[in-house]
């Protein structure tokens, strides 16, 4: 995926903040994989992982295809 819109939803763990300064790190592993600290840019979207859901987890995850970015870009002028 070219591109992935992520929201570290009502606890902010691991969300930057609007002066760039990252919150604290949770200890829940999904949300852990989800702040791009070295977890090997895993993103986690417990939609699409067959376990149940964690309390504590309250991130979303979008995925946006390669047509429908590259489609935008070329609307907005950004691409040939």
């Amino acid at each position: 995926m070219p591109a992935v819109v992520v929201s570290h939803g009502k606890n902010g763990q691991g969300a930057y903040t609007v002066l760039g300064t990252q919150t604290a790190v949770g200890t829940d592993v999904d949300e852990q994989d989800n702040q791009l600290t070295g977890a090997g840019n895993t993103m986690v979207n417990l939609d699409f992982v067959y376990k149940p859901a964690i309390p504590s987890f309250d991130d979303e995850v979008a995925w946006i295809p390669p047509g429908v970015l590259f489609s935008r870009m070329i609307r907005a002028g950004k691409l040939p």
